[in-house]
């Protein structure tokens, strides 16, 4: 790994403060060739998108929503696109607008692989698209979904 960069672009020390041992514990043991930067953006939106260049962008009002564990998990699911693509081809959502429900799936399987490598709660995944889900300002059509995802991933013994 050459080197994992988590910047904010707010004024929030805790945010960064927050975000930075969450980020190193699951790029560390990955080894990846590319610097991974993780970024803080201001939006009252929850979403999380990952970029071909390696960059990861966490809206304010997710982070402030989701629990540490849940932000592991959020992180190891955007980590999983970059991965499974060499480098996503097109900007990824994690609400899923701009992936399909194959990449998203196996965004989430690998997400499920980097959880348990580094040692962290896999059901954290669930609890976070859970609460994603639960987004009224989603529309139903996305909010569908993610619910079949989080089917798709209760429905793997040692996820839940």
């Amino acid at each position: 790994m050459q080197g994992c960069a988590a910047r904010q672009t707010l004024e929030s020390p805790a945010l960064e403060t927050r975000l930075e041992p969450i980020a190193a514990r699951l790029i560390a043991p990955l080894r990846m060739e590319k610097v991974i930067s993780i970024q803080i953006f201001s939006s009252g939106e929850l979403a999380a998108y990952s970029r071909s260049d390696g960059h990861i962008l966490i809206s304010s009002t997710l982070v402030q929503k989701l629990t540490n564990e849940e932000l592991t998990a959020v992180i190891a699911h955007e980590l999983g696109h970059l991965i499974n693509n060499g480098n996503v081809h097109f900007v990824a959502a994690l609400a899923g607008s701009c992936a399909s429900d194959d990449e998203e799936s196996a965004a989430d399987q690998t997400a499920l692989q980097i959880l348990r490598a580094t040692q962290q709660r896999p059901t954290a995944l669930i609890t976070m698209l859970g609460k994603i889900a639960d987004d009224s300002a989603l529309s139903p059509q996305t909010r569908q979904r993610i619910a079949q995802r989080i089917t798709r991933l209760k429905s793997i013994p040692d996820a839940n």
